[in-house]
């Protein structure tokens, strides 16, 4: 197999049953897009625990002996650090522009106050002549 084989569910409509706590069961009928996520949040796992982890088929169950970066990318998938370094991204660009936003915005009130200061000294230089 040259990658990695990615488990897939094909049905039109799909019944999914539950026992509560109190012995109640219950039957839920999905379609395929809808069971995807329903079943991760009903066995409180991730999408990425139950591929890599719980239904990892036999010849893909040797991942942990893959090389560093093959390994790594598993574990990003299993952990969510995808989302966090990409949260981290949006962070330090959203830092970047308001710090250039608030230089600009330093430069335009420190000219306002150099033409506020200028004419004051004018206004000043006009009154003195007119005494």
């Amino acid at each position: 197999v040259g990658g990695r084989v990615k488990p897939t569910y094909k049905a039109l409509e799909s019944v999914l049953r539950t026992t509560a706590n109190d012995g109640s069961k219950a039957s839920l009928s999905h379609r395929c897009a809808d069971m995807d996520t329903q079943v991760p949040d009903l066995m409180g796992v991730s999408r990425a625990v139950l591929e890599s982890v719980i239904f990892c088929h036999q010849e893909d169950s040797s991942w942990p002996l893959l090389d560093a970066a093959g390994v790594k990318k598993r574990f990003d998938d299993i952990f969510g650090a995808t989302r966090y370094t990409k949260a981290l991204q949006n962070i330090k660009e959203l830092q970047r522009d308001w710090a250039k936003t608030t230089r600009e915005r330093k430069a335009d009130a420190d000219l306002a106050q150099a033409h506020l200061d200028q004419a004051t000294r004018l206004g000043g230089q006009k009154e003195d002549r007119e005494k």
